[in-house]
């Protein structure tokens, strides 16, 4: 059987950059004169097909690439891969799905060395496919890549709202080559962050750059945005994800836009909503962005609170825009809201929340409320809207304080305290809200050093690397939290790694846990 059919591997490219989506295809091909039967298709749950690398060695070293602890012959991985690192079990089926293939027949399958085998380390790659027929193994012939350290200098997380269980994560990052900038889109596992999905590049920059990723409100939206602005140009790349062809770049051609806001929303039509502020953060609107390049915007109306100097911009599925905000140094956060199915109406001023000490930094968050258990509730077959919760950071004194308020109760919430007295002025960096509906926050105090808060473990500590060096400022921090379908409450934090070429992730919640490993396949 192995003799009567022939595994060919091809790959998109022979050279990426570390943490790069390379694509790659698979022919499984009866060559003969006669059918074969009984052949195992592609289907990931046949646990039939598989990719390897093994690093290529020079005079009995690692070419620059190092195998993850107990993968010393090389990365194995499959269909499943992403699915296992999530920490969810598969079993192959008792039956598994075949076809008789005839004489010149055969059978394809196009997938993502990145979501097969992860993130490879610099370093030249042998990489071969094997698939499991009847009784035997085809293998194909040996394919080389090699990666190259990543060069980061620009990254965005995106801060999605209130989206569907399974959507995944997105962000964005700008590679500083030796010639030019590349700009790339990411997707990560809403299950557990850290797991990559594809991280394609979009485009080039000229230069110093904003970038933002726009979140996905569903799992199955076929279209991924990536705007960046350079100077008053404002470039939107459009993302093909499952990647039957390569992304395109537009102009956008609309009003000048100073400053873009996080995050952007990627709406099922292809189209995309971006917030975005002018130079003094006086004025801010969203601008409707068709396919083609070309928006309209929608001013928010701030009544007058103005500068912004704090801002949560939360999304409710692709329903409505809750945008939150504060002045510099003041306690009242104020709310507008706008319906993106009519955004010309303008948006509607929501109830103003007070706290009792300055707002550092804003997030605003979505509650989701159980079906039913009220009186007369029994037969309720939807859910009640969500809940609109607005978590502040505060500083009091020497502490930094999480305070929760919803604008429906009279008081907030302190949720968590910390004594910040040896760090002098504090900047927070990124919030998010996890899946128990508590905000992990990070923040810098004067020196530079970033720290972690939590409001579930009601702990403070600096955010450090794999060595114990502590992450700065400059490394550009951000959250991402798991969903809720995850096996346990992931926060991570990722950030630029420039010794390692590469964007990192260091584990944040829940206190106390090991990070998960990648695991070995069952099968």
């Amino acid at each position: 059987m192995a003799d009567a059919l022939e595994l060919d591997l091809k790959l998109g490219t022979a050279e990426c950059l570390r943490g790069e989506s390379v694509p790659f295809r698979l022919t499984l091909r009866n060559p003969g004169t006669r059918e074969v039967n009984e052949v195992r298709t592609f289907d990931p749950w046949n646990a039939a097909t598989f990719l390897r690398a093994r690093p290529v060695r020079d005079g009995g070293t690692a070419a620059g690439a190092s195998p993850r602890p107990g993968e010393e012959e090389g990365v194995r991985g499959c269909g499943l891969t992403a699915f296992l690192r999530d920490g969810f079990f598969a079993e192959p089926p008792d039956r598994p799905e075949r076809r008789t293939l005839d004489p010149g027949a055969e059978l394809t399958l196009t997938g993502d060395l990145l979501e097969w085998l992860g993130e490879l380390p610099p370093g030249r790659w042998e990489l071969r496919a094997d698939h499991l027929t009847t009784g035997s193994r085809a293998v194909s012939p040996p394919v080389p890549l090699r990666v190259r350290p990543a060069s980061p200098v620009t990254l965005a997380t995106a801060r999605p709202g209130l989206r569907g269980a399974t959507a995944p994560h997105t962000g964005a990052f700008v590679h500083a080559g030796e010639k030019e900038r590349l700009v790339f889109y990411q997707v990560q596992s809403v299950h557990l962050p850290k797991n990559p999905l594809r991280a394609v590049r979009v485009g080039r920059s000229k230069g110093r750059t904003q970038v933002a990723a726009a979140t996905l409100a569903a799992e199955g939206i076929e279209k991924g945005h990536v705007l960046w602005l350079y100077g008053r140009d404002l470039a939107l790349a459009v993302v093909d994800l499952p990647g039957r062809v390569p992304p395109r770049v537009v102009p956008v051609k609309g009003p000048a836009v100073e400053n873009l806001l996080e995050s952007p929303l990627g709406m099922p039509d292809g189209s995309v909503f971006a917030p975005v502020a002018d130079g003094r953060f006086s004025r801010v609107s969203v601008l409707e962005i068709r396919p083609d390049g070309s928006a309209r915007s929608h001013p928010l109306d701030l009544g007058g609170k103005s500068p912004v100097a704090a801002y949560s911009c939360c999304w409710e599925s692709t329903a409505k825009l809750h945008f939150a905000w504060v002045g510099p140094g003041a306690r009242v956060v104020s709310t507008t809201s706008l319906f993106l199915d009519e955004p010309g109406l303008g948006s509607f001023e929501g109830t103003p929340v007070m706290f009792d000490d300055p707002v550092l930094a804003v997030q605003a968050h979505l509650e989701r409320r159980p079906l039913g258990g009220g009186v007369g509730e029994e037969d309720e077959t939807e859910p009640p809207p969500p809940r609109l919760a607005i978590w502040a950071v505060c500083r009091h004194g020497d502490e930094l304080r999480l305070v929760r308020a919803h604008p429906d109760r009279p008081r907030p919430g302190i949720l968590a305290r910390f004594d910040v007295k040896d760090r002098g002025e504090v900047r927070v960096l990124s919030t998010v809200v996890s899946a128990e509906d508590l905000l992990c926050v990070l923040y810098a105090g004067e020196d530079g050093t970033v720290w972690t808060a939590s409001a579930a473990s009601r702990t403070t500590a600096p955010l450090e690397d794999e060595a114990g060096r502590p992450v700065v400022l400059n490394q550009q921090p951000g959250l991402m939290a798991a969903g809720p379908l995850g096996t346990l409450p992931w926060v991570y934090a990722r950030y630029i790694d420039g010794r390692e070429g590469r964007i990192a992730w260091r584990l944040v919640e829940p206190a106390g846990e090991a990070d998960p490993e990648y695991p070995r396949l069952p099968f």
